[in-house]
C-alpha cells in the first residue's frame, strides 16, 4: 500500500511528521537528538551558538581532533551540558567552499539513517541560514530518505521513522518542498523494488490513483478498450506481455487542481 505524500494535502504543517520552526532557539529544543552540521574549516554559522551554549565544548573537541568535520562523519555527544536535547549529533560536511546541495543531501541522510536504527520521538536538524533554498530542500529530502530503508518485505524493520522531525531556522515552504522531493524518490524506489507479481499495470494504476488523490492531481486511467484503439491509431505500441499482464490499465496524470 502506498504511504508516500500522506501529509501533502495538509495546510497546517504542525500536523505533519516533518515540520519547520524558523524561529526556534536551538539550545532550548527539547528533543531526543539535535543534529548540527560541522564544516572541516572550523566553527561558523549556527553551530557557534551551540558551542557557546555548551561552554565551548565543540571548539575544544575540534582542537583535540575528536571532531574533524570530515564529510559524513557522525559524532554523538550524550546529555550535552547547556542544551535541552538528550543527544547532540555532529555531522561533518567538509570544507565550507565545497558544501553544495548534494553534500547536504548525503549528510542529512547519513544522520537520519544512523538515528533511525531505534525508535525516537523528536529529532531536530539545525540548518544554516546561509544555505540556498535548493541546498535546504535537498537537506530535507535526505532526511526523508534516510529514515526509509530497504524493509518493504521484511517482517522486522531495520529503520524506524521519527515520530516528529523538526527543521530549525528553515522556512516552512522550503521544508514542505524538500519533504515532497524526498517522498517522490521514496515512491520511485519502492515501485522499482516491487516484484512483478505485486506491481503490474492494474496495481500500478491503483498506486497512481492513490497518489493523485493525495496531492490533488487529476488522473485518467485507460482500460483495455481505449488502449487497443490507440494501438490501431499507431499511438500505442502493441503489447507482447502474457495474458496476466496484457494491457490491463495505464495511468495518465493531469495538472494540479
Amino acid at each position: 500500500m502506498s504511504f508516500e505524500f500522506l501529509h501533502s494535502s495538509q495546510n497546517d504543517s504542525t500536523n505533519s511528521a516533518i515540520q519547520a520552526d524558523p524561529s526556534a532557539v536551538p539550545a532550548r529544543l527539547e528533543a531526543d537528538v539535535l543534529v548540527v552540521f560541522f564544516e572541516s574549516d572550523g566553527l561558523r554559522g549556527p553551530i557557534v551558538e551551540i558551542d557557546e551554549a555548551t561552554g565551548g565544548l565543540l571548539q575544544e573537541l575540534y582542537k583535540q581532533g575528536e571532531i574533524t568535520g570530515k564529510r559524513y562523519e557522525c559524532v554523538p555527544l550524550y546529555a550535552p551540558q547547556g542544551l535541552a536535547c538528550k543527544q547532540l549529533l555532529v555531522v561533518g560536511i567538509g570544507p565550507h567552499n565545497e558544501v553544495d546541495a548534494g553534500v547536504l543531501y548525503e549528510a542529512s541522510g547519513s544522520a537520519a539513517r544512523r538515528l533511525s536504527g531505534k525508535p525516537r520521538a523528536t529529532v531536530g536538524f539545525l540548518a544554516d541560514g546561509n544555505w540556498s533554498n535548493e541546498q535546504l530542500e535537498q537537506a530535507v529530502a535526505g532526511t526523508t530518505m534516510g529514515v526509509s530503508g530497504e524493509d518493504l518485505y521484511r517482517s522486522e524493520k531495520h529503520q524506524t521513522p521519527f515520530e516528529k522531525t523538526i527543521w530549525l531556522q528553515t522556512p516552512v515552504e522550503v521544508v514542505q518542498r524538500g519533504h515532497v522531493i524526498g517522498d517522490g524518490v521514496k515512491l520511485a524506489r519502492r515501485l522499482v523494488n516491487m516484484p512483478p507479481d505485486d506491481l503490474y499495470p492494474e496495481t500500478f494504476a491503483e498506486e497512481a490513483a492513490t497518489i493523485a488523490g493525495r496531492v490533488g492531481l487529476e488522473i485518467e486511467i485507460l482500460d483495455q478498450a481505449p488502449l487497443e484503439l490507440q494501438q490501431r491509431r499507431g499511438t500505442q505500441p502493441p503489447s507482447s506481455y502474457s495474458s496476466h499482464y496484457h494491457s490491463r490499465f495505464w495511468a495518465f496524470f493531469g495538472c494540479l487542481l
